[in-house]
């Protein structure tokens, strides 16, 4: 991740947590000004947060999604953690199933959902 910082300066980190000189905490996620950085939130986060919220308001299980969209339920379960990076074809294999539109699971996510739920 490539933090820009408004007077021009880049870092790079690789880390959930990146810390400034002052010891300030920028977060990896949400497109916040955490001091003087902008932070981009996670692309798998935005597509696991979206994921689970239209699944759970279809009242679809996880297996019931994997079936309707032609896909192993752990898979579904893993892209729900966020631990997949998944192709172009089985997201919109995943909107089909919900019979959403699949901007609907790379939608930017609201402040209160940006943080992880512990």
């Amino acid at each position: 991740m490539i933090l820009s910082y408004a007077s021009g300066r880049r870092k790079v980190c690789r880390r959930k947590v990146c810390r400034r000189k002052s010891n300030t905490l920028l977060k990896s996620w949400g497109n916040k000004y955490w001091g003087s950085a902008i932070v981009r939130q996670d692309p798998k986060r935005i597509v696991a947060v979206n994921l689970r919220r239209l699944r759970t308001a279809s009242g679809l299980s996880q297996e019931e999604l994997a079936d309707r969209a032609g896909l192993h339920r752990t898979y579904v379960s893993s892209i729900e953690r966020a631990q997949r990076n998944l192709s172009l074809e089985n997201l919109f294999s995943l909107a089909a199933g919900l019979a959403v539109d699949v901007r609907e699971l790379l939608a930017p996510l609201p402040e209160d959902q940006q943080g992880w739920k512990k």
